[in-house]
């Protein structure tokens, strides 16, 4: 195990992040064989992050992969997400879907749609993964509380829907002869409000920021005085989209 906090690989430097289908490291194998022994229904993958200059303590996402359940896609975006980002407003903590602006700003880019990440895998299982990313330029204290926090409501929120949850893993997904083995990260057609950052005044951006960019970057994380709060209206992408669709084999014939 990493003997510190921050540290992405393992000993061995395997990336425990993206090894959920290849299962090179001890870890990961140990714990797919808990979830799958226990039939995890839930999963939380907390992290940190740092990525674009923003104004969240902490961003979420949920599965992308257009083979998972269309279902365990839709209402934790329309109903518990909604839900738990509002409960975290009022208290002063600020949370997103977990992304980075593009360069030109027009849009929030999420992660990719491939198993080898835990809530992906998850979502391939037909189960709820949810990742988490506390924000690395806020104060630790900060981090742990919104994460805390986070979960603390996901899971009231859960439990309080543990009928629909439940109902919701327990539906097959429609009958399609036809399964997605290629995809692509699309946006969802809305635009959103993704909260950052703006330069004051153009001197700021080669003087004090030294910084070549249009928008702020992540070398002005320490220069907040020059900056001015300011929200984007964004693409969101994060939704799945089937690029390729195959017909899958009534079995498989494994030799050993």
């Amino acid at each position: 195990s990493p003997d510190k906090i921050e540290t992405r690989e393992n000993a061995a430097g395997l990336d425990l992040n993206r090894d959920f289908i290849k299962l090179d490291s001890p870890e990961i194998r140990y714990l797919v064989r808990i979830l799958d022994a226990w039939n995890v229904d839930i999963l939380f993958d907390a992290h940190t992050t740092n990525g674009s200059l923003h104004r969240y303590d902490l961003t979420y996402d949920i599965p992308h992969n257009p083979a998972a359940s269309r279902a365990l896609d839709s209402w934790p975006r329309q109903d518990l997400l909604p839900t738990v980002t509002k409960k975290l407003e009022e208290v002063n903590i600020p949370t997103f879907y977990y992304g980075n602006f593009s360069r030109d700003y027009q849009q929030w880019e999420s992660f990719g749609h491939e198993p080898r990440y835990s809530t992906e895998y998850m979502g391939l299982l037909g189960k709820i993964g949810i990742l988490i990313e506390s924000y690395s330029y806020t104060t630790f204290q900060r981090r742990i509380h919104a994460t805390y926090n986070f979960i603390d409501q996901s899971m009231e929120y859960l439990c309080a829907n543990h009928v629909k949850v439940k109902k919701l893993l327990d539906t097959p997904e429609a009958d399609d002869s036809l399964v997605s083995i290629q995809g692509r990260i699309v946006a969802d057609g809305q635009q959103y409000l993704a909260r950052g950052y703006a330069y004051k005044n153009e001197d700021n951006k080669t003087d004090t920021a030294r910084s070549p960019h249009r928008f702020p970057s992540p070398r002005d994380k320490d220069h907040l005085e020059i900056l001015d709060e300011k929200d984007y209206e964004v693409e969101l992408l994060n939704m799945g989209h089937p690029v390729l669709k195959v017909q899958p084999p009534e079995y498989y014939y494994v030799p050993y």
